[in-house]
């Protein structure tokens, strides 16, 4: 088998495979979706617009009681790259 066969074999197991995983930097990572992130995303802003409805419709002498921002969806740790170097 060749290196570029074995590369491709890889490159196209299913997001759920083992390697998969390692190669995207960890279980959490592999399994953190681009719809997952939208997702989380669209439910951040409806928190904001749920915070700021609420704001709106606060009597200002309760307004000091709501809280300061919303709750943000918890994302997985994104390991850091080494930069390539200059030179």
């Amino acid at each position: 088998m060749t290196i570029r066969r074995l590369h491709v074999l890889v490159s196209r197991l299913p997001h759920g495979s083992a390697t998969y995983a390692v190669r995207a930097g960890g279980r959490a990572l592999a399994d953190w979706t681009e719809q997952v992130e939208l997702l989380a995303e669209v439910v951040e802003e409806l928190r904001a617009l749920r915070l700021t409805y609420v704001r709106v419709n606060t009597d200002a002498k309760k307004r000091h009681q709501l809280p300061d921002g919303i709750e943000h969806v918890p994302r997985p740790a994104i390991p850091e790259h080494d930069e390539p170097e200059n030179g």
